[in-house]
C-alpha cells in the first residue's frame, strides 16, 4: 500500500469514529430533568452560601471512601459530609501577603485575581490529599492530611 491509500484509510477511520461517537453522544439525555423551582418546591433542597462576594467554585473531588466531597475556591477548601451536607468544614489556605502585593504591583484586581484559586484536588493516598493552586500567579502545591476517617 502506498502512503497516499494509508492516508486515505487513516482519514475514514477518524471519519467513522468520530460519527460512532457522535450517534452515541444522541442517546445521553437524562432519565430525569428538575428545574430549580421544582427543586426548591420539594423543600429537600439545601443551600450552600459559601463565601461573601466569591463564585469560584471550580474544583471537586468525590470521596466516596470517607463519604467526603472537597470543593476548591478561592482561597479555601470545603470538606462536606455526603451524609449530612450541612456539616462541613473549611480549610483556609489564603495566599501570602508578599505573592499578593506582588501580583497588586503587577497591575492585577487584588480582590479579584490576586487569591489563590484552588485548581487541583486529587487523593493523594489514604490519608492525604494532594492540592494546587494559582497562588496569585505563583502555582503552590501541597499535602493536606484527611486521616484515614
Amino acid at each position: 500500500m502506498g502512503w497516499l491509500t494509508r492516508i486515505v484509510c487513516l482519514f475514514w477511520g477518524v471519519l467513522l469514529t468520530a460519527r460512532a461517537n457522535y450517534q452515541n453522544g444522541k442517546n445521553n439525555v437524562p432519565r430525569l430533568k428538575l428545574s430549580y423551582k421544582e427543586m426548591l418546591e420539594s423543600n429537600n433542597v439545601i443551600t450552600f452560601n459559601g463565601l461573601a462576594n466569591s463564585s469560584s467554585y471550580h474544583t471537586f473531588l468525590l470521596d466516596e471512601e470517607r463519604s467526603r466531597l472537597y470543593v476548591g475556591a478561592k482561597d479555601h477548601i470545603f470538606s462536606f459530609d455526603l451524609v449530612n451536607i450541612k456539616d462541613f468544614q473549611k480549610i483556609v489556605w489564603p495566599v501570602s501577603y508578599t505573592r499578593r502585593d506582588e501580583c497588586k504591583w503587577a497591575g492585577k484586581d487584588i480582590l479579584k485575581e490576586c487569591a489563590n484559586f484552588i485548581k487541583v484536588l486529587k487523593a493523594y493516598n489514604q490519608t492525604h490529599l494532594y492540592a494546587c493552586g494559582t497562588g496569585a500567579f505563583h502555582p503552590i502545591c501541597t499535602y493536606i492530611e484527611i486521616g484515614h476517617h
